[in-house]
C-alpha cells in the first residue's frame, strides 16, 4: 500500500485506523503522564509545606530559647553588678518578676529585690559572717558548754566547714 503502513492488521484492512488508535493513544499517554506528574508535584508541594511548618515551628522554639537567654544572662550582669551573694536564689526570684510584667525592667527588679530580701547582697546586715564573707548557720555566741564544745564551735564558724558545724552539733545534741 502506498503511503499507509506495511503488515496492514487495522480493522477493515486500511493503514489509516492504526494510525488514528496510536494517534490517540499517544495522546491518552500524554495525559496520563501529564496527570501523573501534576499528582507528584501536588504531594511534593504538600510534604515541602509540611517541612515549611515544621522549620517555623524550629525557629520560632529557637528563638523563643534565645530570648529567654539573652534575658537570664541580663538578669545575672544586673545581679553580678549589685553584688548578689546568692546568685541563684535572686536569679530565680528576678526572672519570676520580670516574667510577670508587661515590659521587663530587669534593673528596677533587682533594686527592688536589693531592698526586700537584702541578705542576698553584699553589704547587708543579715545573719552573722564567718572568714570569707560566707553566712554562718551558728549564732555569733555559744552560751554554754565546756571547751571543748566552745572550740569545735569556734571552728566550725569561722572555717565555715560543714563537716565541722555537723561534729559541734552532734557533740551539742549528745549533750557532751
Amino acid at each position: 500500500m502506498p503511503g499507509g503502513f506495511s503488515g496492514g492488521g487495522g480493522v477493515g484492512g486500511s493503514g489509516e485506523p492504526n494510525a488514528a488508535e496510536a494517534g490517540k493513544d499517544l495522546v491518552v499517554s500524554d495525559e496520563i503522564v501529564w496527570r501523573n506528574r501534576a499528582l507528584e508535584a501536588e504531594q511534593r508541594v504538600e510534604e515541602l509545606e509540611q517541612d515549611l511548618g515544621t522549620c517555623r515551628e524550629t525557629l520560632e522554639q529557637a528563638r523563643e530559647t534565645i530570648d529567654a537567654a539573652e534575658l537570664s544572662r541580663q538578669i545575672e550582669r544586673e545581679l553580678v553588678k549589685a553584688e548578689a551573694i546568692d546568685l541563684e536564689t535572686a536569679m530565680m526570684l528576678t526572672e519570676a518578676a520580670v516574667l510577670e510584667m508587661d515590659e521587663p525592667d530587669v534593673q528596677s527588679v533587682v533594686r527592688e529585690l536589693r531592698k526586700r530580701k537584702a541578705f542576698l547582697f553584699k553589704g547587708s546586715t543579715g545573719g552573722s559572717r564567718g572568714r570569707g564573707g560566707r553566712v554562718s548557720a551558728m549564732s555569733s555566741v555559744v552560751q554554754d558548754g565546756d571547751a571543748e564544745e566552745r572550740a569545735l564551735a569556734a571552728f566550725a564558724r569561722s572555717s565555715g566547714d560543714r563537716s565541722a558545724l555537723l561534729r559541734y552539733m552532734r557533740l551539742r545534741r549528745s549533750g557532751g
